[in-house]
């Protein structure tokens, strides 16, 4: 069975794989968002 401890360990772990999973998402989306916005603002020309 299980102590407190590992089983505190293991929620910890699992949580801050969970947050770093969705903050690497983040940076993608919002790095794909900039370039993204950057080609529109190329292909754009005069106001669109």
């Amino acid at each position: 069975m299980e102590t407190r401890r590992e089983a505190l360990t293991g929620t910890t772990g699992c949580l801050s794989a969970v947050l770093g999973a969705v903050a690497g998402m983040a940076a993608f989306g919002y790095g794909f968002d900039v370039l993204a916005g950057t080609q529109t603002l190329e292909d754009c020309g005069s106001p669109c």
